[in-house]
């Protein structure tokens, strides 16, 4: 009721997934403005359900109606939806552009396992120097990515696909195997530091995934007191109380390796 009072009673309203709305509304330009944030306002506010008051978070997607099928108009809102969570956005308007990116990750999507096979993705090492003293401190591990058709894919592209699959976890474990190989490398040249890696908060609710870090330090020879794992502030903040408590036990579990 309060979606189609926000388009002036000029709107049918479906239910069609689970968790999915779609109006149907007809709008000039000018007065979209002005809707969009009418409706942005109904998501910002808690629903009284049973005398509990419930907030949710909800993103938009427009498309504009023009002569394509209904299914086309949803996908193309959909996209829009996706786009505006992605971006940190309330809401978003469909554009051309998000078409192409849409194809981009599916081809992204298809060629992830074999990239983790291949020479395709690879680990650069920056040097982290203290400022104070000039002296190294340690390496960060970036991943990179050289796609055989689009060429080179920068991480904040990929990696969050990544993260939508349960790849997640063969990537991250194929990094720090990686690093461990690279800090053997350097300690044969006498540099003798840390090498730090990033993690997803995928990562800290894997129960496997200490025995498995602690597997990958076995195999190479590496104290672990010499690896650092990172993990982005957006992740922790997903659901911080968890990902500190799962952070403290693994690395109280790490610590403990003989």
């Amino acid at each position: 009721e309060q979606l189609i009072d926000a388009f002036e009673s000029h709107a049918t309203v479906y239910h069609y997934n689970r968790d999915c709305l779609a109006v149907l509304f007809f709008s000039s330009d000018d007065n979209l403005t002005k809707q969009t944030r009418t409706v942005e306002c109904i998501f910002e506010r808690s629903i009284i359900y049973e005398g509990l008051p419930i907030h949710f978070d909800a993103h938009i997607g427009y498309a504009r109606l023009s002569g394509d099928d209904r299914r086309e108009v949803v996908n193309r809102a959909e996209s829009a939806s996706e786009y505006a969570r992605e971006m940190g956005m309330r809401s978003a308007l469909y554009t051309s552009a998000m078409a192409l990116d849409k194809r981009q990750n599916l081809i992204l999507m298809g060629g992830l396992l074999d990239a983790l096979h291949s020479a395709e993705l690879t680990l650069h090492f920056q040097p982290k120097i203290n400022l104070k003293t000039g002296q190294l401190v340690g390496f960060e591990a970036l991943s990179r990515w050289q796609h055989p058709t689009l060429g080179n894919v920068p991480p904040d592209r990929f990696i969050p696909l990544i993260e939508r699959t349960a790849l997640i976890h063969a990537f991250s474990l194929w990094a720090i195997e990686t690093a461990l190989i690279k800090f053997n490398s350097f300690k044969k040249q006498g540099v003798l530091t840390v090498v730090a890696v990033n993690l997803s908060s995928h990562n800290l609710i894997n129960d496997e995934f200490p025995k498995q870090v602690i597997h990958l330090l076995d195999k190479y020879n590496v104290d672990s007191c010499y690896l650092e794992f990172e993990i982005t502030e957006s992740e922790i903040m997903r659901n911080p109380e968890k990902a500190i408590e799962r952070s403290e036990e693994h690395t109280s579990e790490l610590q403990s390796q003989p």
